[in-house]
């Protein structure tokens, strides 16, 4: 529940500069890197991701990471220089 709630803190927290960042008829979007949590199905259409998309007017694109090895995947894609701002 901790790191949920972390993990959408983060989330709010660069919505905030949304505005500053997207054109005025492009939605803007937010690349969630997170482990898969075997008590969520469907991280794409349950109601909180809708709730934040609709309430924040941004996309959320999840990509997710090895169980267990989270931390070592992020650090090889930073090593690599990933952009992890656009997800690419």
């Amino acid at each position: 529940m901790r790191k949920t709630l972390s993990v959408l803190l983060a989330m709010l927290m660069l919505a905030a500069w949304l505005p500053l960042m997207a054109s005025a008829d492009e939605v803007p979007t937010i690349v969630v890197l997170l482990e898969k949590n075997t008590l969520t199905n469907d991280y794409e259409d349950n109601l909180l991701t809708k709730h934040v998309e609709e309430s924040l007017g941004i996309n959320l694109d999840f990509e997710f990471l090895p169980a267990g090895e989270a931390g070592q995947k992020l650090n090889v894609m930073v090593a690599a220089g990933e952009n992890l701002w656009t997800g690419g």
